[in-house]
């Protein structure tokens, strides 16, 4: 199968094309810039230069039997180039003959979202139903990437960390490789009548115990005191307005306020037959991050 993955060069699209291309088929990938296709990807077929917001070229359809939107553009405010570049490539695809689409959404898109990511995700979700896509919904996606890396590196450089709201609100997770199988299963599979598939354990962690064993494993010492989430939101929107680059966003705090753990059921024991319990997933993903294992 000839498959097309927008944003290939993101954490979870990478290894998501390095996995399909390892099952046989035949990856394409689309990145922001040239130096992003600098050869570092030898499994990749090809490869195409667009910018969410610009016209898609029709070339990047031809003879594709399948696209997966990874692409997201995750600085602040860009929640309309993000929905109406996403929904012009999905229609441009169409217009190239490419109808069977995947768009890979996120735990926290709902209709009451307070975050910009998941608004933007809900948003979409709402068009691709309308257009007869497939919706994936991974939780938390553990592995040398995203948020999760940026979470470990916390707890690895700094001997005291706030722990938001006490850490008791519920985190769905997935390792990445669990997810490349998990997509690999519903490609191959067709596996597609229900149209919307969650992907996370069906085991729901506290944002302390996933701290907690990250510092486990990472034999660290580090102390997490319980601090309210809504009074970091005040620092972390003056550094983000200072143009300071920082771990956690307001968006990631935003999100995980209204984290509920009965939003959405798990089906990924639906998919996979043998699913990692949730301590194999975190202690695997954080030995990714310390071995520096990187996608290419």
């Amino acid at each position: 199968m000839n498959i097309l993955i927008t944003g290939i060069s993101s954490f979870i699209g990478c290894n998501v094309g390095r996995h399909l291309s390892g099952a046989g088929h035949n990856v394409y990938g689309t990145v922001r810039n040239r130096a992003k296709l600098s050869g570092q990807y030898k499994w990749l077929k090809k490869g195409f230069i667009h910018e969410l917001g610009d016209l898609p070229d029709l070339v990047m359809f031809e003879g594709v039997d399948l696209l997966i939107h990874f692409v997201h553009d995750f600085r602040p405010g860009r929640s309309e180039v993000n929905i109406r570049g996403t929904q012009e490539l999905c229609l441009a695809a169409k217009k190239g003959g490419v109808d069977r689409q995947i768009f890979v959404s996120s735990y926290s898109a709902r209709q009451d979202a307070v975050s910009e990511y998941g608004k933007t995700k809900y948003a979409l979700e709402s068009f691709f139903s309308e257009e007869n896509g497939i919706i994936l919904r991974p939780g938390l996606v553990l592995g040398n990437g995203g948020l999760f890396k940026r979470m470990v590196r916390l707890v690895l450089n700094f001997p005291v960390l706030p722990l938001l709201d006490g850490g008791v609100r519920p985190v769905p997770i997935i390792d990445v490789d669990t997810l490349c199988q998990a997509i690999s299963v519903i490609v191959k599979y067709e596996l597609h009548e229900s149209k919307e598939f969650n992907l996370f354990h069906h085991e729901l962690v506290s944002l302390k115990y996933l701290l907690s064993q990250t510092r486990l494993v990472a034999e660290r010492k580090t102390l997490f005191v319980n601090f309210p989430s809504k009074l970091l939101l005040v620092p972390l929107e003056f550094l983000q307005k200072m143009g300071i680059r920082i771990p956690i966003s307001t968006d990631n705090v935003r999100g995980y306020i209204v984290n509920k753990d009965d939003m959405y059921p798990s089906q990924l024991g639906r998919i996979l037959p043998d699913v990692p319990t949730v301590d194999l997933m975190i202690s695997k993903a954080i030995s990714q991050i310390l071995e520096g294992s990187i996608c290419q």
